[in-house]
């Protein structure tokens, strides 16, 4: 009889049901091979890997996934560190800032007067080495891995702090707090590539501190980090007011200030739970920063009305062949392009995924995927399309696709590769076990409110494609659905923020393609309206009108 083992799936003797262990395809190339990437069903004798898309099962057999994991990035090595000491200038600059010299001496912190050396270590070995110049010059060492700072001191913490700075850990570390981290570059980089180095730390503490910069990019870094940590385990640090890190309260209160204000951290917030002290942080927020609208979708003409913003649930229907997946996918590409989106994409429609990668490719290259009167992508751009698309667009292949496998691995997605959106499209190819005792309008009510919490705590948007029910034709005319025509429930237009309605008359190709906006629940969003596209049927494009 053929087991598991005989594929090199290594499993637990007593392993029954849904479990999760590493890949024998893929596990031994990646960064974190500890990584659990492989599902596999047990008592059904199938698997599949969520990285390299191996799957199979024992009565059939393996098969390969279509696309082959991308290599393992291989960093260089930074040059050794030839200066021996730190200046005693230096030192003094440290020591003007509050930090005890044998902090600094417990470090291996050298340089010379004009230059100051941090090294980068894990396990003892030197693997990046930051300088920082007169200034407030800094830069790290080309094409070494980005890890956090003080790693080695943090290995067998129950309890860490993740600081903005190398000082602002050594600020801690005077005040008598020595399990801390800083990220190595700073609030402003959008690479959060550094993440993987603590990610045994963080799954094995029980508490994970913040304690970033008191400004507008410190709480948006505060905010990711807790994302893809993890909201329940985060607790976030403000630091007294004129002060905007742990060296300022150090050098303006002292140490234990700083032992002060880390021991009342709150926790952070999780969806459906909120403190007074919660709410009035978030409001001082609020006051600082302001309303933000959404981000761009990438066509001027529509931004007016519709822009996306994390935290929120937009449906989107449109009769059969009118494009509303095409938009959405286009729209897809151009938050990935202008501001370095990832998405989670359930469509099972457009299986197996290859296809609609290719669809997806058009989109990005601008050139047909297969032959014909246009010259279509060549293999290199194709390739540069993957290798793009990579980290950026990751399609959800569940075997049972209910709402809760998908959100679950959705909720994978946002602690790997960080995404900012989910697609569920279409609604009617998720399983559902309506239980008898509701109707279909109050399962698609709690549906819809499952979806638009799990937006809100993962702090991504979420994208629900409906067909409507079959329209018929008024004065000769089929009429603009709306989300009270998606087959099932009004619900559809109560529990969304936003609907939006695509719409082309498909008896006149030449005609824009209609973008209605028939929901937007806070103004800062957009507003209702609609604006008029140009299909491009060769790329699957859509472009403003002038």
């Amino acid at each position: 009889m053929t087991t598991f083992a005989d594929y090199g799936i290594e499993l637990p003797s007593h392993a029954h049901g849904n479990t999760k262990t590493t890949c024998p395809k893929c596990s031994h190339t990646r960064k974190n091979q500890r990584d659990r990437c492989l599902s596999v069903d047990v008592d059904n004798g199938v698997w599949n890997c969520h990285n390299c898309q191996w799957r199979g099962s024992l009565r059939k057999g393996a098969e390969q996934g279509e696309w082959k994991p991308r290599p393992a990035k291989v960093y260089q090595k930074p040059k050794p560190i030839t200066v021996p000491n730190l200046h005693p200038k230096a030192l003094d600059w440290f020591i003007g800032r509050g930090i005890s010299p044998e902090v600094v001496a417990r470090h291996s912190i050298t340089g010379t007067e004009s230059e100051i050396l941090f090294p980068y270590q894990r396990g003892g070995d030197l693997v990046n080495v930051k300088h920082r110049a007169r200034g407030k010059k800094f830069w790290m060492e080309a094409d070494c891995e980005l890890i956090f700072w003080n790693l080695d001191a943090c290995t067998n913490a129950e309890q860490v702090a993740i600081l903005e700075g190398e000082l602002d850990v050594l600020a801690a570390e005077t005040a008598g707090m020595p399990y801390c981290l800083s990220v190595p570059n700073g609030a402003g980089s959008g690479s959060l590539e550094y993440l993987a180095s603590g990610q045994d730390i963080f799954d094995r503490c029980h508490t994970v501190i913040l304690a970033v910069d008191n400004d507008e990019a410190g709480l948006r870094l505060e905010a990711e980090l807790a994302r893809r940590i993890g909201k329940e385990k985060c607790y976030r640090v403000r630091w007294p007011e004129g002060c905007k890190d742990a060296n300022e309260v150090l050098q303006q209160h002292g140490g234990a200030e700083i032992s002060r204000c880390i021991a009342n951290a709150e926790p952070f917030p999780i969806e459906g739970i909120e403190t007074a002290s919660q709410s009035m942080t978030d409001l001082l927020t609020l006051y600082r920063i302001g309303t933000q609208r959404g981000t761009s979708t990438g066509w001027r003409g529509l931004d007016t009305l519709y822009t996306v913003k994390p935290g929120q649930l937009t449906v989107v229907t449109g009769m059969p062949g009118s494009g509303k997946s095409e938009w959405v996918d286009s729209m897809l590409i151009n938050l990935a392009r202008r501001d370095g989106w990832a998405f989670g994409i359930y469509s099972p429609e457009n299986y197996p995924t290859r296809l609609h990668r290719s669809t997806l490719a058009e989109k990005y290259v601008g050139k047909p995927f297969y032959a014909g009167p246009t010259p279509r992508m060549d293999e290199d751009e194709l390739r540069a399309f993957a290798e793009w698309a990579d980290d950026k667009l990751i399609h959800i292949n569940p075997d049972q696709p209910s709402l809760d496998e998908i959100l679950n691995r959705a909720r994978a997605l946002v602690s790997r590769y960080g995404i900012r959106g989910l697609v569920i499209d279409p609604w009617n190819e998720v399983e559902h076990a309506r239980p008898k005792e509701l109707t279909e309008t109050e399962y698609i009510g709690q549906a819809l409110s499952q979806i638009r919490h799990f937006a809100r705590d993962q702090d991504i948007h979420i994208w629900v494609v409906a067909h409507p029910r079959i329209m018929r034709r008024e004065n000769g005319a089929v009429p603009v659905p709306t989300p009270y025509d998606i087959n099932g429930s009004a619900n559809w237009f109560n529990k969304s923020d936003n609907c939006i309605t695509v719409w082309r008359d498909k008896e006149n190709d030449t005609e824009p393609v209609q973008i209605h906006v028939q929901k937007i629940r806070f103004r800062e969003i957009g507003q209702l309206g609609m604006a008029v596209l140009r299909y491009d049927r060769v790329t699957g494009r859509y472009f403003d009108i002038p």
